[in-house]
C-alpha cells in the first residue's frame, strides 16, 4: 500500500510539473506570436525597395513616352516598347507600369495590399514626366487640362475595360505559364498590343459612324467618345493622353467658330478611363482565375 501511495504521488508530481511546463510553453508562444504580429507592419513596409519604385517611374515613363509619340494606328510599336522596358526591369518591380496592372494583381490576391499606393504614385510620376517632355516638343509645355475630368461617358468606359481585360488576361497567363524573362516580355507586350488593337478598333468606328452621321446631315453634334485619339488601358498614360475639343468641334459643326480660337487639348485622364481600367483589370485577372481553377487565396501563381 505505501509502494502504491508513492507512485502515485509521483506520478501527480510528474503530471503537475507537465502541466505547469505546457502553460509556460504556451505562454511563451503568446509572447512570440504577439512580438512577430507587432513586427508584420514594419516587414510589410520593407517589401517596397526603392529600387522597385525607381523601376516603376521609369518604365512608366518609357511607355507612356512610347505611347504619346507612336501613330495611333501602330499599336505593336507600343507593345515592342514595353517588351524592351520589362526585359530589362521585370525582376526588379515586377514590371507593372501601370496602375491598373497594380490593381489588377492585387484584385486576384496576388499582390500585397501595402505595395498599391507606392507602385501607383511612382507610376503617375513617370507619366507626368513623359508628358512634360512631350510638352516641350509639341508646345504645350507642362498645362495639364483636367476639365474632362469628371465627364462621364459609357462608350469609353466599356472600350477601356474590354482592352484591359484582354491585357491583364494575357499578362496572367503569361506569368503563369511562362518562366523565362524574355518570353514573359513579350507574352506581355503581345497582350498589351491585343487590347490595344481591339480598344482602338472599337473607337475608330465610332468616330467613323459618327463622322458619316455629321456629313451627311443625320447628326449636328459628336459625343466626347468622338475627341479620344485612342484607348489608353493605363490611368497613367491616359493622365499624359490628350482628347480632341469636343466642344470646339461642335461648335465648327454649328457654324459658331468664332470661340475655338483657343482650342483645348483635356487630358484622356476622365472617370471614365478610370474606372473602365480599374474594372476591367479585375475582371481580366479573376476570370483567368475562375477558368483555371486557380486557389485565390495563395499569393502565388
Amino acid at each position: 500500500m505505501a509502494q502504491k501511495a508513492k507512485t502515485s504521488t509521483k506520478t501527480k508530481t510528474t503530471r503537475t510539473a507537465a502541466t505547469k511546463t505546457a502553460s509556460k510553453r504556451a505562454a511563451a508562444s503568446k509572447v512570440v506570436t504577439k512580438a512577430k504580429a507587432s513586427e508584420t507592419p514594419v516587414r510589410r513596409f520593407g517589401t517596397v525597395t526603392p529600387q522597385s519604385l525607381v523601376a516603376e517611374a521609369i518604365g512608366t515613363f518609357g511607355l507612356a513616352l512610347a505611347a504619346l509619340t507612336a501613330p495611333t494606328d501602330q499599336p505593336l510599336l507600343v507593345g515592342l516598347a514595353l517588351v524592351v522596358l520589362l526585359i530589362g526591369m521585370i525582376s526588379i518591380s515586377g514590371g507593372h507600369f501601370n496602375p491598373a496592372v497594380t490593381f489588377g494583381l492585387w484584385a486576384m490576391n496576388k499582390l500585397e495590399a501595402v505595395k498599391v499606393p507606392f507602385y501607383w504614385l511612382a507610376q503617375f510620376i513617370g507619366a507626368l514626366g513623359a508628358f512634360m517632355v512631350v510638352g516641350v516638343y509639341n508646345g504645350n509645355g507642362s498645362n495639364l487640362d483636367l476639365s474632362s475630368f469628371g465627364v462621364w461617358d459609357w462608350r469609353i468606359f466599356w472600350v477601356e475595360l474590354l482592352g484591359t481585360a484582354l491585357l491583364l488576361f494575357g499578362l496572367v497567363a503569361t506569368l503563369k505559364n511562362v518562366g523565362s524573362v524574355i518570353g514573359r516580355a513579350a507574352g506581355i507586350g503581345v497582350s498589351l498590343t491585343v487590347g490595344l488593337v481591339v480598344a482602338g478598333g472599337l473607337l475608330t468606328l465610332n468616330a467613323t459612324r459618327e463622322q458619316t452621321a455629321v456629313q451627311g446631315g443625320e447628326a449636328t453634334t459628336v459625343s466626347q467618345t468622338f475627341g479620344a485619339q485612342g484607348a489608353a488601358l493605363n490611368p497613367a498614360v491616359a493622365l499624359a493622353q490628350t482628347e480632341r475639343d469636343v466642344d470646339a468641334i461642335n461648335q465648327s459643326i454649328s457654324g459658331n467658330s468664332a470661340g475655338t480660337t483657343e482650342q483645348k487639348t483635356p487630358s484622356h485622364f476622365t472617370v471614365s478611363v478610370i474606372l473602365g481600367t480599374l474594372v476591367g483589370a479585375a475582371l481580366g485577372t479573376n476570370l483567368y482565375l475562375l477558368l483555371t481553377g486557380l486557389s485565390w487565396k495563395s499569393r502565388t501563381l
